[in-house]
């Protein structure tokens, strides 16, 4: 579960914020690039690799967005939040690109196609960009409003980003950072518990109180429910669980109401550790007004 965040862990005795960003970076492995003729622009014919044993691309292939020198994808998200992850998608496919690309094609990826994280929007330009840019794939997919999962699945096209929202789930053609994100359709149970022990001074999380606070919106509702049961199942105790910040571009002014929402969980005594479901900024500014009221426990984010 910890792998699956941006983490800022903080502890009152440490003086200063500690901010730990990790770089989504799109690794597509477009080693045998294949798609269904039935979508096809461009018919590429291929030699096999110059070393016995090694991986070769098929004799004869048809995909769209491929030509004999280029390979073309597309980006699609939520930009004001998630803009940035152009950056290390753009780094990704040039350190591959200066490797001498996919069987020699270059990976472009030209622009962030913003969905505004609304559904409706997300699935026009998901149309749009098939129909009308016609890529090989579309990567990075970073939003929290995703029902063009739907539309790209049906249509063979492969996508791959942080899957953040169920609708990544049982598809074929989408491959998520971090899995399902459904506890009804992905029952494992993964390595938080021992990891997130590590938190606190005794090392334990029997017990521990703990307050969750999110944005506004279905995803980090999602969020809040899920990151509550897994704390619950680990001996914690889930004191309250709010998604009451507004959701970027809107900025908040004022960190105070939402920090007090978690000051007086707990029967007023504050809980062990807060953890938030924000964007970057948003999660610095709380955890800023947080210890500026005094609290004094684990910041996880």
């Amino acid at each position: 579960m910890l792998k699956h965040h941006i983490h800022l862990i903080t502890s009152p005795h440490e003086g200063t914020l500690k901010l730990k960003l990790v770089t989504m970076t799109a690794l597509v492995g477009f080693v045998a690039v294949s798609c269904s003729s039935s979508k096809s622009d461009n018919v590429v014919t291929t030699r096999p690799g110059p070393n016995p044993g090694s991986i070769t691309e098929p004799t004869t292939r048809t995909a769209t967005g491929v030509t004999d020198t280029e390979i073309k994808v597309s980006a699609l998200g939520y930009k004001a939040a998630f803009g940035d992850s152009l950056v290390g998608a753009q780094a990704r496919f040039k350190r591959e690109n200066d490797a001498g690309g996919v069987f020699g094609r270059k990976i472009v990826l030209t622009d962030f196609n913003d969905d505004n994280q609304t559904p409706a929007t997300d699935s026009s330009l998901a149309t749009k960009i098939v129909e009308q840019d016609k890529p090989f794939a579309i990567v990075p997919v970073m939003t929290a409003a995703f029902p063009a999962a739907d539309y790209l699945n049906n249509a063979g096209v492969p996508y791959v980003g942080w899957g953040i929202v169920p609708d990544w789930c049982n598809k074929t053609a989408g491959f998520s950072l971090n899995g399902c994100t459904d506890p009804a359709i992905n029952s494992t149970v993964g390595n938080f518990g021992p990891q997130a022990a590590a938190l606190f001074a005794d090392g334990k999380i029997k017990d521990k109180t703990i307050a969750l606070i999110g944005t506004d919106n279905a995803s980090a509702k999602i969020a809040t429910k899920s990151f509550g049961e897994v704390w619950t199942h680990n001996g914690a105790k889930v004191v309250t669980t709010r998604n009451t910040v507004p959701l970027a571009p809107t900025v908040v002014a004022d960190f105070t109401p939402y920090a007090q929402q978690i000051l007086q969980s707990n029967g007023g005594k504050g809980p062990d550790l807060a953890e938030f479901v924000l964007d970057t900024g948003t999660t610095v500014g709380l955890a800023k007004k947080l210890r500026e009221l005094g609290y004094k426990g684990v910041i996880l984010t």
